[in-house]
């Protein structure tokens, strides 16, 4: 497994919106965004690719002979956004964790078992970590080393959220901020507006309908995905132009869009005579600086949950070094499974070399003496040669599976 490589960005390394302008305006659209992948992929010389983007974490991984390091995290950072220039993709690739072999496989463990995470036992990682890999697996970015990484990557979170209480009153992100927001208003028949209408805010929306909240509005670029969170919440969809008048009776503002740009200014609260609630789940920030400065604002960010997320790490310390032990043995599973996978990839070939053998004895270097035989004998030949060729084809396999489960069992 010395192959995998990975280049992990994250909120411990970077300020959120720093985070955010590593990802070019191109990555929210899935075509550009294959055909972003396949360039770094073909460019790079990588045989499979994985790509997985949150809004607190940008991580590349690859199956691949080239040497783990900053230059070739600068190469990939800089097909990835090209608008980066040199010296921010230097700034960049210095802060990043990069990773080789078992690491890239813990790592893996560690974030889709959350204790990576932003916010420790949030399950919303998971299902990214699925979503993602389907995607690039769909789009034929990723292969069989990747898949088999995955699976096991699967199981050992969903063993750790089985088997340890680190997923119990998990707090996502967005959760997190909906919990503070139900602190400050009281009143459930304040109205809430929505400005992008992605998985972020529908899952936002989802939960203060559970808490009460039924006032809402929806604020997006695209229409189609503006109706269809409306329709959720029972509530009028608007296209972002609309934002210029239909602020004036809002309470809560949530953002989260996916822009490379400031959506939310201050000529768009001109008409907003009492004090507002901004949650701002965007990556990069949805609000302009000039919004942040005005007293009617309540300016709620990402980087101000985190502190939040902090008090859970501390509460869920013993879960964690459980989760460690546990994704501990299965680093040690997955390596014992892969090497099993690269033996019957490499020795694929066996039951092809082994019928071209038989073929080649049957009707080449014996074919004159096997001529001579009645059919009687030809036909008890030809089956004790299929009986041989089935029964050699398997020992080869079988006796380096059993090797290697001996080298594990005696290194332990």
């Amino acid at each position: 497994m010395i192959n995998f490589g990975a280049i992990s960005l994250t909120h411990k390394s970077f300020n959120i919106n720093e985070l955010g302008g590593i990802i070019p305006s191109s990555c929210s659209d899935k075509e550009q965004q294959k055909a972003l992948l396949n360039t770094i992929k073909k460019e790079m010389g990588f045989s499979e690719l994985f790509f997985l983007n949150t809004c607190n974490r940008l991580l590349f991984v690859f199956y691949s002979d080239n040497l783990v390091d900053t230059t070739l995290a600068q190469k990939v950072l800089s097909i990835f956004n090209p608008s980066l220039d040199s010296e921010r993709v230097k700034y960049y690739a210095d802060s990043a964790e990069l990773m080789h072999g078992e690491q890239v496989i813990r790592h893996l463990f560690k974030v889709s078992s959350s204790v990576d995470s932003l916010v420790v036992g949030e399950h919303e990682i998971l299902g990214q970590v699925k979503n993602a890999f389907e995607f690039c697996h769909r789009e034929k970015l990723s292969g069989d080393c990747l898949r088999i990484l995955m699976q096991s990557t699967i199981v050992n979170a969903k063993e750790v959220y089985t088997k340890t209480k680190i997923g119990e009153n998990a707090v996502s992100v967005v959760s997190l901020a909906v919990e503070k927001l139900t602190h400050i208003v009281s009143d459930k028949n304040s109205r809430v507006a929505f400005v992008g209408a992605g998985q972020t805010n529908s899952i936002a929306g989802k939960l203060l309908l559970k808490k009460g909240f039924l006032n809402f509005k929806v604020f997006n670029r695209g229409q189609e995905n503006a109706e269809r969170l409306a329709k959720k919440l029972n509530c009028d969809s608007f296209d972002l132009p609309a934002l210029d008048t239909e602020l004036s009776d809002v309470d809560v503002l949530f953002c989260c869009t996916g822009a490379s740009a400031p959506i939310i200014k201050e000529s768009h609260l001109s008409n907003v005579d009492k004090n507002l609630i901004i949650i701002d789940l965007g990556v990069p920030s949805d609000i302009s600086n000039e919004v942040l400065e005005l007293e009617k604002v309540q300016y709620i960010s990402i980087e101000d949950l985190r502190k939040i997320s902090e008090q859970n790490l501390i509460l869920r310390e013993k879960e964690v070094a459980k989760v460690h032990t546990m994704i501990d043995k299965n680093v040690e599973n997955f390596d014992l499974k892969f090497r099993h996978r690269s033996i019957e990839r490499a020795m694929a070939s066996i039951p092809v070399k082994v019928k071209e053998i038989k073929h080649r004895a049957l009707d080449k270097v014996f074919n004159k003496e096997i001529d001579d035989l009645d059919e009687n004998a030809k036909s008890t030949l030809l089956k004790v040669v299929d009986y041989l060729e089935k029964k050699y084809i398997g020992i080869p396999v079988s006796i380096a599976k059993s090797a290697l489960e001996s080298e594990i069992e005696n290194l332990k």
